[in-house]
């Protein structure tokens, strides 16, 4: 199947940004910290205009919150719209997975099924079109298309154990590096999919989901989820070293 074959497909980003950013300490969410002389999110949102793939956007954001990220892209009833093809911004959840969920029974009432939607984290400033374009080409042939990039350091898994008379942890199994990549967003599915599977982990107290994709594995194992290039430069803005970061990079975009 090419992309020809879809041509009214419809494709949605999501721009997930309900948590506060505690380690940032920048003193509100990070998505709203000034970076480059605009709010960190906003960088988000224009690499997704840039890459010309996507119908709408929708932004997920902390519900103390919501009314400022709607003033900054005109959806305040102001009439000015500064970023037309964000079409809402709604308030997300507790976890993460909540905030998914939410934005997913948002576009549910109004989406088909085969819809393609593109979880990101507004965090992520640095998304490509390159990227994006790559997960849009595996929905292609999958339902479910995850980014990742490859271990540089070695990873294990470790347990809890006595040692020395004190609880402590110990190394329990070095999985082959080779077969290890670290998970990064976006993450895009059908919509069908991804809401089934949302839906059926809601009330599961045994599954704390951290991103999308393993919602797809523990839900859907019927699925098959595929696993596609990300970028070492696609990196989370999760400390004040991060954003730090993210200001040399934006203030100077070639550096």
């Amino acid at each position: 199947m090419t992309a020809a074959a879809e041509p009214d497909v419809v494709r949605v980003g999501v721009l997930l940004a309900g948590g506060v950013g505690a380690r940032v300490g920048a003193g509100l969410p990070k998505q709203l910290a000034e970076v480059a002389r605009r709010p960190l999110i906003e960088h988000t949102i224009a690499a997704f205009e840039r890459s010309g793939l996507f119908d709408e956007l929708l932004v997920v954001m902390h519900p103390d919150h919501v009314d400022a990220v709607r003033a900054l892209v005109g959806d305040d009833g102001s009439g000015v719209r500064r970023h037309p093809l964000v079409r809402a911004v709604i308030p997300g959840g507790a976890e993460r997975s909540d905030s998914s969920r939410l934005a997913l029974e948002h576009l549910a009432g109004r989406l088909p099924d085969d819809a393609r939607v593109f979880l990101h984290d507004a965090a992520r400033p640095f998304v490509s079109a390159e990227v994006l374009r790559r997960v849009d080409a595996g929905l292609e042939r999958a339902d479910a298309v995850v980014t990742a990039v490859p271990s540089a350091d070695t990873v294990i898994e470790v347990r809890d154990e006595e040692v020395g008379g004190r609880r402590s942890e110990v190394l329990a199994v070095t999985p082959p590096r080779s077969h290890m990549r670290l998970v990064q967003t976006p993450q895009a599915f059908r919509l069908g999919v991804i809401l089934d599977a949302h839906r059926r982990v809601r009330n599961d107290p045994e599954f704390a989901p951290t991103d999308d994709g393993s919602v797809v594995r523990h839900a859907r194992p019927d699925v098959a989820v595929l696993v596609v290039a990300g970028d070492a430069a696609n990196g989370k803005i999760t400390t004040a070293a991060d954003l730090a970061e993210a200001r040399r990079r934006l203030a100077d975009p070639e550096g």
